[in-house]
């Protein structure tokens, strides 16, 4: 569920871009924002006004919020790239 309030000495990291931010707490990605193609990681296309958990990405390190369309994660053995409802994964 949605996480009602974050802040800053919680998070290890924190990446906020035009329409979308996102924080690593405790390893767990929370996104808010605009989703129209997904771009948050919570299987659906509903827009986020509080930081809300990407689901199945377990032990989060970094984030990266790219411009209008994607959201990066990077866990210890995988690169994860959301948005378009779908994700990528590099290693």
């Amino acid at each position: 569920g949605a996480v009602q309030a974050l802040t800053a000495s919680e998070a290890s990291a924190i990446a906020v871009g035009v329409n979308r931010s996102c924080a690593v707490v405790s390893g767990t990605l929370l996104c808010w924002g605009q989703n129209g193609r997904g771009q948050l990681g919570d299987g659906t296309t509903t827009n986020r006004l509080t930081p809300y958990p990407v689901i199945g990405l377990p032990d989060v390190a970094a984030v990266d919020v790219g411009g209008f369309s994607f959201v990066r994660a990077q866990t210890q053995r995988h690169h994860m790239v959301l948005g378009g409802q779908r994700r990528r994964s590099t290693r």
